[in-house]
């Protein structure tokens, strides 16, 4: 029986630790459509679904690119 992936939320600071860049080069990719549409927390904050940027992630590397 195989495991239920477990769901968590990346903030514009661990999305930036993610991929070693600034939480400034992370709001830039969000305007400039480099990144998947966040989602909006209760706070106002925008958050990425772990399986979210695993996706795209994926896509990137299929096309031979990076975020």
């Amino acid at each position: 029986m195989t495991q239920p992936k477990v769901e968590f939320f990346f903030g514009e600071t661990s999305l930036a630790k993610r991929y070693g860049v600034t939480p400034r080069t992370i709001q830039r990719w969000m305007k400039g459509g480099k990144l998947p549409s966040p989602t909006t927390l209760p706070s106002g904050r925008p958050a990425w679904a772990n399986t979210v940027i695993e996706a795209h992630e994926r896509g990137l590397v299929g096309r031979g690119e990076a975020a």
